[in-house]
């Protein structure tokens, strides 16, 4: 699929340091649609927000546990300031970042 290629070439790009090709397995979801009426902290995402705009207060990802080799995080359009493809760039762009600093940590 010329998608999860694009996608696997970018992250190779990006995030070098994770062996992307070894991976078990890959499975793209198609996004459809969002169903965000209010996302985290009860703050209402903007369907008009742009990736330059700031984050309005929105984390884009949340970290629910850390031990030494696990990191667990939600993410979505729920933790992002808009219910929208760019807010769900937004989001996974955070959660990768947050990925990335785990695994620096734990080299």
């Amino acid at each position: 699929d010329a998608a999860a290629a694009r996608l696997r070439t970018d992250l190779e790009q990006k995030l070098p340091e994770i062996p992307w090709a070894k991976a078990a397995s890959v499975k793209v979801q198609k996004w459809l649609y969002s169903q965000v009426y209010k996302g985290i902290g009860a703050k209402r995402p903007s369907p008009d927000w742009v990736w330059d705009a700031g984050d309005g207060g929105f984390p884009g990802c949340v970290e629910l546990f850390r031990t030494e080799g696990t990191l667990g995080l939600l993410a979505g359009d729920a933790m992002a300031p808009a219910s929208n493809f760019e807010g769900c760039v937004f989001s996974a762009f955070r959660a990768a970042e947050a990925v990335r600093a785990h695994l620096q940590r734990v080299g």
